[in-house]
């Protein structure tokens, strides 16, 4: 009889619940953007209406490139998916002891200093890279990103139930700011509760098809920088409907329209070097070693270059800590200011970061950093010296490229040559 009793007691009196409050943790997700566009034009007429598939050439020339290991060493990759950036990875490469695997990768570099920028200015936590298909296609852009919603619920779940709230930023190059951007589409059709904490978008092209998910409140802050030496932000006219392409948020609504939100933090940043407006190509923002493709090496501008070699090879995006810190500062002084000026100051031994209000031509500094060679420069120079061997020279890309291109011309041939074959089988038959 007692046993019966204490059986119904179970049964029907609920379980206290559990209501200690779980521990915050930090997801930083890098997403490298559009792969080599230029090889778009194996198949332009496909890619121009957004109609490619595994048998184009371009495709195939794409795939072909991201199977080679060498991509690994400029772009922040580690592979198809969520790849998550291994701890003891980030203490060799504190400790200046990175294996002969992962010092050719841009990565362990990337992130090795993102980590210590973050101790300081934000919090570390857990690193990660999203590989894509890498294609100048809108439609592929959105289904990618419906790979990467599923990965990120994946990820926070998992958190979830180790006892983590887990706080979620991405870092962005190029078209990768408009595949975060299709999250909130697919947040919207799933509703799983995810939410953002902060997209830093580094060169993306602002497009018509994603500018209204900025307005999305899956994002609490969304940061938009851009460069007026970019050649390529602007000028993507082929991936989206409205065959056009800005660099501004404020280009396409009205910026005020989200100073207005307490809850929200929406900004254009224009970049600078040694205050040189045209001083950042495309590629230097995002991906490691690229600064010798932009207008430093091509027009020898000295006060672009000393800026620049305090933190070459690493891309300007590894500055995302920083960055970060100062917009939220800037906040605090001038809440309705959303379009900003940050300034990377660099000189021998020293390196500073100034910001301005964009439209104040005197360029009175708002709030700055204290020097921060001191911190950086010794993992630099080690990045300089074990990842450089490695670097992508500019012969190295145009192999790249032609290798690519030869082994989607003749998968194509090949093609064509076996159907040709079963036809003749076929027939005989």
């Amino acid at each position: 009889m007692f046993a019966a009793i204490c059986t119904l007691f179970i049964l029907f009196i609920p379980a206290q619940k559990n209501e200690s409050p779980l521990q915050q943790k930090t997801a930083t997700v890098i997403i490298h953007g559009t792969i080599r566009p230029d090889l778009c034009l194996l198949s332009p007429t496909k890619t121009y209406h957004d109609d490619l598939d595994s048998y184009n050439p371009y495709v195939r020339a794409l795939d072909q490139l991201r199977s080679d290991g060498t991509l690994k060493h400029s772009v922040m990759l580690m592979g198809d998916g969520l790849r998550k950036i291994n701890a003891n990875t980030i203490n060799r490469f504190i400790h200046h002891d990175l294996d002969k695997a992962e010092a050719p990768l841009a990565a362990c570099h990337f992130f090795g200093t993102y980590h210590i920028l973050a101790k300081k200015y934000a919090s570390d936590g857990d690193y990660y890279t999203f590989g894509w298909n890498g294609q100048l296609s809108s439609s592929a852009r959105e289904q990618e990103a419906y790979y990467l919603y599923e990965e990120l619920i994946r990820i926070k779940e998992q958190a979830a139930f180790n006892g983590y709230d887990l706080s979620i930023n991405l870092i962005t190059h190029s078209h990768g700011g408009n595949v975060a951007l299709y999250l909130a589409k697919w947040e919207e059709e799933q509703h799983q509760g995810l939410c953002i904490n902060a997209l830093h978008m580094f060169g993306c092209p602002i497009q018509s098809e994603t500018v209204d998910y900025i307005g999305n409140s899956i994002f609490k802050t969304i940061l938009n920088y851009y460069s007026d030496f970019d050649m390529v932000q602007s000028n993507d006219v082929v991936s989206t409907q409205s065959h056009k392409s800005h660099r501004r948020i404020g280009d396409l609504v009205d910026m005020h329209t989200y100073a207005k939100q307490p809850d929200r933090l929406v900004r254009d940043i224009h970049l600078m070097v040694n205050q040189e407006a045209k001083a950042l190509s495309h590629a230097s923002m995002g991906a490691m070693g690229c600064y010798h493709y932009g207008k430093p090496l091509l027009f020898h501008r000295t006060k672009i270059k000393k800026g620049i070699a305090q933190i070459s090879p690493h891309a300007v995006c590894v500055l995302t800590p920083v960055f970060d810190d100062l917009v939220r500062k800037i906040r605090l002084e001038r809440p309705n200011l959303c379009h900003i000026d940050l300034d990377i100051i660099g000189r021998p031994g020293t390196l500073h970061i100034h910001s301005y209000d964009y439209n104040d031509v005197t360029n009175q500094n708002i709030t700055g950093t204290n020097n921060l060679h001191e911190l950086l420069e010794p993992h630099r120079s080690y990045t300089q010296e074990a990842w450089s061997p490695t670097a992508p020279t500019m012969f190295k890309r145009i192999s790249q490229g032609w290798n690519a291109t030869k082994h989607a011309i003749f998968t194509k041939s090949q093609t064509k040559l076996d159907s040709k074959k079963a036809n003749r089988l076929r027939a005989r038959s």
